[in-house]
């Protein structure tokens, strides 16, 4: 099977493991790949691990992609239309794709444009934070940054933020014979039951965890659950806590997560949103773009199709071309 440039590059990439926390060996690599196209930059994200900047004169565009994937290996495999493996949508893809399309550009004899490549994007965005912070002290400043998610190669130009918290609720132990019950779960279901009438425009919610009590016979002394929204509203944590607090009920609310929705105005692009999140938060002038489809990332046969790969590299080459003309 003949294989393109940019599906070799991915395969080799899908062969360096880069789980959130242990991408060293993958940015060593790639470290490697830039050096001999571009000035290459360390960012450092704490002892061991880095972001990477390569540039060539003073980008007008950044092309940016994280390198890190969530847990669990999958096999590497090829057929006639996909390629196989974590990672390949999310987001080894768009990286690969960048690195040919700014080389193919380069060789051209374009200059002023720049590749970013982060970790920890699947965890906290340290590796976006320091991006972020890096860019701020240079002396340019790019007129797009594109970053690499599944989008089907739609550019996407607003994410929905996100509302992750958990509330605990406390009660007494004591048989569930005792007339006046002191129950955590009941609390609990009390305030979940006021959450789910909330019906909030442009919202979606899950409850995803829940735990508490002991047995059907022993009023709970404990309850608890993990709950998540992803809103375009910018105030739905007073909304939630409004609604908790409405409802009478002791409890403890511990946010974990409180990401606020982004919109990108773009006169050149029309407005498309998305439920998921992604580093466009730190970045401005930023919209999303990459080969792959949502739904593949994190899944068990996670993959990108060959020929959406192969458009990439002209997609980005474009978006390169206009913006340093």
């Amino acid at each position: 099977m003949t294989l393109t440039p940019v599906e070799q590059l991915l395969i080799d990439l899908l062969l360096i493991p880069s789980e959130s926390d242990r991408e060293e060996r993958l940015a060593a690599s790639l470290l490697e790949e830039l050096a001999t196209s571009f000035k290459v930059e360390k960012i450092r994200v704490d002892d061991e691990r880095f972001d990477i900047l390569a540039t060539a004169g003073e980008p007008k565009i950044l092309l940016a992609a994280h390198m890190d994937t969530v847990v669990g290996q999958l096999p590497i495999s090829t057929d006639e239309e996909n390629i196989y493996g974590r990672g390949s949508c999310d987001t080894k893809g768009s990286l690969a794709a960048m690195i040919i399309a700014a080389k193919q550009v380069l060789e051209a004899g374009a200059t002023d444009l720049g590749l970013l490549f982060t970790v920890g994007e699947e965890t906290v965005f340290d590796g976006a934070k320091a991006a972020a912070a890096h860019l701020k002290k240079q002396s340019w400043k790019p007129r797009l940054i594109v970053i690499g998610e599944p989008t089907g190669l739609e550019v996407v130009t607003a994410q929905k933020g996100i509302l992750s918290l958990e509330i605990d609720c406390s009660g007494t132990k004591a048989h569930s014979s005792h007339e006046l019950r002191d129950s955590a779960t009941q609390k609990l279901v009390t305030i979940l039951a006021a959450l789910d009438k909330l019906n909030l425009p442009g919202t979606l919610y899950n409850i995803g965890v829940l735990s508490g009590g002991e047995a059907d016979n022993i009023v709970a002394d404990r309850a608890s659950a993990r709950l998540s929204w992803r809103s375009a509203l910018p105030d739905i944590r007073q909304k939630v806590e409004a609604a908790v607090t409405a409802t009478g009920v002791e409890c403890r609310i511990d946010i974990k997560v409180d990401l606020p929705p982004v919109t990108r105005d773009w006169k050149r692009f029309p407005k498309r949103e998305v439920n998921y999140y992604t580093e466009m938060v730190f970045f401005d002038n930023s919209v999303v773009c990459g080969p792959g489809d949502i739904l593949d990332a994190h899944s068990a046969d996670e993959s990108v199709t060959r020929q959406q790969l192969n458009e990439a590299v002209e997609t980005y080459s474009k978006f390169i071309r206009n913006a340093v003309k």
